[in-house]
Parts: structure tokens; sequence; C-alpha cells
């Protein structure tokens, strides 16, 4: 995902190539229709003594197979489903090893920043009278996405970790799960994290809860499994599920609030592969306002000076360096112009080089920051911007020398956005060139609070909510205030009143760098980057 030319005209073309099967494609201002995006269906219409959950949707192959429990607890086919046949599990222990199990492969891999999950369950058992803390419906070891029940809170749960290690949980409070025990009851989950930066699960047509600020492209690796989990680490079954599954299906997009009613259909269901409508409806709107694009109030071209060049502020909003001027530099060639600007400070905390923006930042309850950025030394905080009031937060820096946990971090207040490691380690993005955006929106709510999201290469990776505090009259790039001062490199800095749109990030990059592939190459290759292991639930 870098900027090295050798890299962007060569593996990421083909990367782009394999990957074109996993992206949908819908003509511009219409509707997608209900199976569009589609990776596989069950419909569990199987007879009594088989063995085999086909996937029927007709596009992939992910059969769900018997674990030897199946038989052992009478587990197996039945009448009874919402649509003809159903697939009980009878499973009480771990022992009992009762469960579907799905064989790895790319197909349900989301890597393209959206999921849906769909489908019919019928719980036997008061989630709070499980024999264990997590029992799986559609689960999945690595918790990749693993929708399950959870004991002593009574909820149905759905876990999804994106590929920078962060996780997101929406829940069916008890007080909507207790109605449907004994009965058939349709569960959805959408993880929007391209567009609302919202994941919503859905009980009978409903939406039942949400969370905010999962981002980007869940993490590889899914094994998933009807009736419990599997852990590959020890060839263990465990979360083995008392109740029932049926048409269950998942798709690599976020259907809409129409979609999900329209599967649910009173409580009569829709079967998936009976027709493919298109249903309409629009996905949720943002809490906040964004642009789809915005003149900067200030960008630095750094052509050999800090002057504000095509800002709207003027020659008001011009850059300063208040050190000695011994390690600022401009030097050639940028990623998007003639010069950029060069901090050589080394690991100090005092008398370095750094550039004062005079604005202060937190004046904007909806505003954006965008640069291009090379990483020259590697050490822990080394500040890529920061703000004189409130040390510690409006900041954003390079954590850690440790290429175990090196990261770029940034906050308004307490909790933050990031970009895991992977993406910068030597070789792989010390000495090369990779731009970001960071925007930010004050609840319009609750004005003590924000959001924010960082777009690295004009894709979202990460979302977060935090805190709201003042940042002072100015803020600088390149560190002081009690951070490290810098060692890096920037090109193209730009200051936004706005909160920018994810297609407005995306085409500030597109402005900013010259000469790169179409972005959407990008999210192809993060699923082979960035896999990270994750704590279970």
């Amino acid at each position: 995902m870098m900027l090295s030319r050798s890299v962007w005209q060569h593996g990421l073309l083909i990367a782009a190539v394999v990957g074109l099967s996993w992206m949908v494609a819908v003509p511009a201002g219409a509707a997608p229709l209900l199976q569009d995006g589609l990776v596989s269906v069950w419909s569990f219409d199987e007879l009594a003594g088989a063995t085999t959950a086909v996937d029927t949707g007709g596009i992939n192959s992910n059969d769900a197979v018997f674990t030897p429990g199946m038989t052992t607890t009478g587990s197996g086919f039945t009448t009874g489903g919402v649509f003809n046949n159903y697939l009980q599990f009878n499973g009480t222990s771990d022992a009992d090893a009762s469960m579907a199990m799905i064989d790895v492969d790319p197909s349900m891999y989301m890597t393209g920043g959206q999921m849906t999950y769909a489908g019919w369950v019928k719980l036997d058992i008061d989630p709070n009278s499980q024999y264990t803390a997590y029992v799986g419906i559609f689960d999945s070891q690595a918790d990749d996405y693993a929708l399950y029940t959870q004991k002593d809170t009574g909820e149905i749960r759905m876990k999804l970790v994106n590929q920078a290690g962060q996780a997101a949980r929406p829940i069916i409070p008890t007080a909507t799960v207790d109605p449907i025990v004994g009965h058939w009851a349709h569960v959805a989950v959408v993880y929007d994290g391209t567009q609302s930066i919202s994941t919503k699960i859905y009980c009978n047509g409903v939406e039942a809860g949400s969370i905010w600020g999962l981002a980007g492209a869940l993490q590889t690796g899914q094994q998933s499994s009807f009736g419990g989990a599997y852990n590959p680490a020890t060839g263990l079954y465990g979360g083995c599920l008392h109740g029932g599954v049926d048409e269950a299906g998942l798709w690599n997009r976020a259907l809409t609030p129409d979609e999900i009613s329209y599967l649910y259909n009173g409580g009569l269901g829709n079967e998936i592969m009976a027709a493919n409508p298109e249903v309409g409806g629009t996905l949720a709107d943002l809490p906040y306002t964004t642009v789809d694009s915005a003149t900067p109030l200030i960008r630095y071209q750094f052509e050999g000076n800090l002057n504000n060049s095509g800002g709207s502020l003027g020659a008001s909003g011009n850059g300063s360096n208040d050190g000695s001027g011994a390690n600022l530099s401009f030097a050639s060639p940028s990623p998007g112009s003639d010069n950029y600007v060069k901090l050589t400070n080394g690991d100090i905390t005092s008398g370095g080089d750094r550039i004062v923006v005079p604005y202060d930042v937190s004046s904007l309850t909806n505003g954006s920051l965008s640069f291009c950025l090379r990483s020259d030394q590697e050490y822990n905080y080394n500040s890529i911007f920061n703000c004189p009031a409130n040390n510690g937060d409006w900041e954003m820096w390079i954590y850690s020398s440790n290429t175990a946990t090196n990261k770029y971090k940034g906050r308004i207040d307490l909790n933050g956005i990031q970009v895991n490691p992977g993406l910068h380690q030597a070789g792989n993005g010390i000495s090369e060139w990779n731009h970001y955006t960071i925007t930010w929106a004050q609840d319009p709510t609750n004005s003590a609070n924000s959001y924010m999201c960082l777009y690295l290469n004009g894709e979202l990776v990460s979302a977060s909510t935090s805190g709201w505090q003042p940042s002072g009259n100015e803020f600088y790039l390149g560190g002081g205030n009690g951070n490290d001062y810098a060692t890096w490199s920037m090109d193209e800095f730009r200051l936004y009143g706005a909160t920018l749109s994810a297609d407005a990030a995306l085409q500030v990059y597109k402005d900013s760098i010259a000469g790169v592939p179409e972005p959407s190459v990008l999210i192809l290759l993060m699923g082979g980057l960035l896999a990270l292991a994750v704590r279970r639930r």
C-alpha cells in the first residue's frame, strides 16, 4: 500500500486483477439487486440423514460439513423450519462437537469493507441457561465475524474484527432475546465500514443495536461454522448450540434496512434465491455532516517556503519555524509537486525545529487534515502534529521503535485512530511516501464528544469516537510541547474547515499524489498484509 513506484506499478496491479471477483458492480444511480454481492446461501433443506449443508447460492461452494458429534447428539436436518427443513443442533457440552463446519475459503474474506449476515435462528435454551459462556450460531474461532449468544447477559452478539485488530460487538439485548426463545427469529448483522462507519444488528426486521467506530476491511482467515466453533490450534470444538438455523445468507456488501425487512417479511420470510428483486432503500446517514469537496483554509506545498499557497486564509495562514532552522530543509522530488519539507531532529525533546500553523483547529467543529508523509526514522513519539493546549490531545505521532508494536496513532481526546503494525515497517513504509487524511466532527447532540476517521492512501482504515478538547490558537507540525521532535518528510499539507466525506478523502489523495493507480487496488491487498491475532471475544 505504499507509494514506492516499483510496488505500485507491478505487484498491486496484479492484486487488482486477482481481486476483481470480490467487488460488487452496481450501475451509478441504480439500487442493487438482492443477490448482488451474495457470497453464499445455506437453505438447510436437506433430508434427514444428510451430513452436509450445501451452499445453494450457486456462486461459491462453501458447504457446511457435520462434525462427528452431530450423530451422537441426534442433531441433523428435520422438518419444521421457516422454509421446509432446517438444521437442528442438540449440543449441551463441548464434548458433543455438534456443529457444521465450513472450510477456509477466500470468498468469505470481507476485504471490501462491508458485509452482511442474515438468517433465521431458534434458541431452544435461554442464553443465561447455557452450559458455557459463548454458544455459536454462525461462529468463527478467529472472530473475523462471529454470531453467538452470551451467558450471564442473555444477549445475542456479533463480533467483527478489522485488519487493524479493532473489534465491534453490536448486541441484541436481553429484553429482545427473551421473547424469541423457543421461536424462529430473523437475525441480521450489517457492517458498513466504507460508508456510515457503523455496524448494526437486526432482530425480526427491526434494528436492535448498533455501534460506531469500526472501519476498513475485516481480517482474513475466517473459518465459519454453524452451531459452534472449531479451534484449529487445539483441534477442539466448543460453544455448541441447542437450537436450529434456517435460510442463512452471506453478502460482501451492506444490505439496506429495506432489504433486511424484505428477508424478514413480517415473520413469513422470503427465500434468498427465490427471487432477485431491487428492494431499494438507502443506508443510514452518518451522525454528522460531510462534504464531497472543499477549498482548504491552509495549504502548504513546501516549495522552498512555508507559505499558505492556495488556502483561503491567504498570508495569515503562513507557517513559521520557531527553531534554529538547522534541522529543517527542503528537498526534491516530492510525491505531488517539486519540493517537500524535511525535518531531521532525531529523538530529542527540546531545541528542535517544527512548523507552527497559526490556527485553532478546535474552533472547527467539523474539520479535516491531509498530508503526504514519509517516516525517515523509527523512534517512540516521533511527532506528526500536536497542539499547545491540553498536552496529549489533538495530536498524531509514530509510536514505538519496536517493529512488533510500531503504529501511527492520532486522537483528539483519549480514544483515537491508528494504523497498526504491518504498514510502516522497514522496507514496507519506512522511507516510503504515504498519504493521510484525518477527519473529525464534534458530536452535534453532545458537544463533549467527537467522531474521527483516518484514511490511508484514500482508503478508510480506522474510526473512533472520543472526547472533545480545546487545542489552543496554533498547532505544530513536527513536535515540541512535551513531544519528541520529528524526523520525517512531508508534502501537500492541507487544513479544511469541513469534514471530508470518503469520496472527498479519496479525491484529495488523488490530487496530492501523481501517477498512482486507483485506490480500490489497495483494499484488495490489505487482506494479505494486515491479518492480526486478536483475543477471543
